[in-house]
């Protein structure tokens, strides 16, 4: 190939033709040579395009994307896109659609890519289909400290992880997207929406009665001292802390009388668990009589359905905000503690408290390494979004206060509106203090966020700039100046 494909073989027909002296042994190998000659020559028996291994720091469609081999980050998927085995002819620029394609994409940060081993050898690599996933909020970086929760060593992917100046915006536009706050499907009919009721900050469907849907997780024993408020506060948010908890029964006392433990048993609230395709089913009570009260959790910040179109639980996030609430730009470090969720602690976030710089002791206990300045956060706001925002959702997980926070750029909205005057649905705010920027046109700005009938309040997500130089960003060219590795 290196000498012209059909040279060779020639070469070596009149070597052996040289060597056997035979008119049959040179009309047999000139045969031959013609036969490899055709071979060599034949479209795709080399390809062309046989690029080498790439580089940690790639730049490809005008971006940086730093590359891992062998190595997959699961789930969230945007879309795919058929493309040719790395290595194959064809492969470099189906690499560059598919970086072209997540740099469209609002949301897109990473990429993967089938490796030149592709599918592989595992009988469970038999059906992958050969193409690329653009993929949001999941992201592999030595470079930036970014590693996914599910991800993986693969001999049949690589992967591509965006490394330029709008990276944290891409991530928190994902993060809503995914997860925060609110989701069309968690909404109620006009009548069930008047039994509705709002306890431990959250939102309850409410159904008088027993022998109620669900699955029983535990009891939580109520002071038959407390008000009735107070019980009905303790239910709810240790139900918000359990994570399998969609429900739970509370007795119901009538003033001036007591609790009849020996008809009714325990003074305790029954927490449940179960899924539903339908919020009716999950707050049905077979026997509409009895000194009981059902709540079924519908707040669309705890509460989603899943691909199967069922309702079910969101993943409690890793720790829970105690402490004061303040503007959606603020620095909160020293207003507040992030306290880990005493009740069920999922396996996979505990990973990502891991992954995120924390550590977690043989008997599940962690402690921060130390804290860090979050890259993007998402808060539960009420409706004003510059005094009431309370951190949900942050990375790395238990940072406090944006970094940058000067230069910070916040966006708030609300969605299944209550109607209001000069309410906004939706508004970006500069932390540096420019004029934020609202939607409708005229209204009140972000002090007066619409109510909502999904999570009561508003929500902001907030993003820092680019890394800063110390990981190679330039700020005045805006572009990523690293040497590749």
């Amino acid at each position: 190939q290196a000498l012209g494909g059909e040279v060779p073989c020639l070469f070596v027909a009149q070597v052996a033709m040289a060597l056997v002296g035979s008119r049959f042994a040179a009309a047999r190998m000139e045969v031959m040579a013609a036969a490899m000659a055709s071979w060599l020559l034949a479209p795709g028996a080399f390809a062309t395009d046989v690029p080498a291994t790439p580089k940690q720091v790639e730049t490809i469609a005008g971006a940086f994307w730093e590359f891992t081999d062998k190595f997959d980050c699961w789930g969230h998927d945007l879309l795919t896109m058929p493309v040719k085995i790395w290595g194959q002819e064809g492969s470099i620029a189906d690499r560059e659609k598919c970086a072209q394609a997540c740099l469209d994409h609002p949301s897109c940060v990473s990429f993967n890519f089938p490796s030149p081993t592709f599918p592989g050898t595992k009988p469970e690599h038999k059906y992958d289909p050969q193409v690329c996933y653009l993929k949001s909020t999941r992201m592999h970086s030595t470079k930036l400290g970014l590693s996914c929760e599910k991800g993986f060593d693969s001999e049949i992917w690589t992967y591509y992880s965006l490394i330029g100046d709008q990276v944290w915006k891409r991530q928190a536009t994902g993060l809503i997207d995914e997860r925060w706050p609110y989701e069309s499907q968690v909404q109620l009919s006009s009548e069930l929406d008047r039994r509705i009721e709002w306890a431990g900050g959250m939102r309850w469907l409410t159904t008088q009665g027993d022998d109620c849907y669900g699955e029983r997780v535990t009891s939580v024993d109520l002071e038959a001292s407390a008000t009735p408020q107070a019980q009905l506060d303790a239910c709810a948010e240790r139900c918000r802390a359990e994570q399998d908890c969609i429900s739970f029964t509370l007795p119901q006392v009538e003033e001036g009388s007591t609790w009849d433990s020996s008809a009714n048993g325990p003074f305790a609230c029954e927490l449940k668990k179960g899924t539903a395709k339908k919020l009716e089913d999950l707050s049905r009570c077979e026997s509409p009589t009895g000194p009981w009260k059902h709540y079924t959790m519908v707040d669309a910040w705890y509460v989603h359905r899943d691909h199967y179109h069922m309702y079910v639980r969101k993943p409690l996030p890793p720790r829970v905000w105690e402490g004061d609430a303040g503007s959606a730009c603020a620095d909160l470090k020293g207003k507040g503690q992030w306290v880990k969720e005493l009740h069920n602690v999922d396996a996979e976030l505990l990973e990502t408290r891991r992954l995120s710089g924390e550590a977690v002791a043989e008997e599940g206990e962690e402690t921060v390494k130390e804290v860090k300045c979050c890259l993007w956060t998402a808060l539960r706001c009420a409706t004003d979004a510059m005094s009431s925002c309370k951190p949900v959702s942050t990375f790395p997980v238990g940072c406090e206060g944006i970094c940058s926070s000067a230069k910070a750029k916040c966006e708030c909205y609300t969605e299944e509106l209550i109607p209001e005057d000069d309410c906004c649905t939706s508004c970006e705010v500069d932390c540096g203090g420019g004029e934020p920027s609202c939607f409708p046109a005229g209204c009140a700005g972000p002090q007066k966020m619409c109510s909502s009938r999904l999570g009561k309040g508003s929500a902001c997500t907030c993003h820092a700039p680019p890394p800063d130089v110390a990981v190679g960003w330039n700020p005045k060219t805006r572009k990523w100046e690293i040497e590749a590795s």
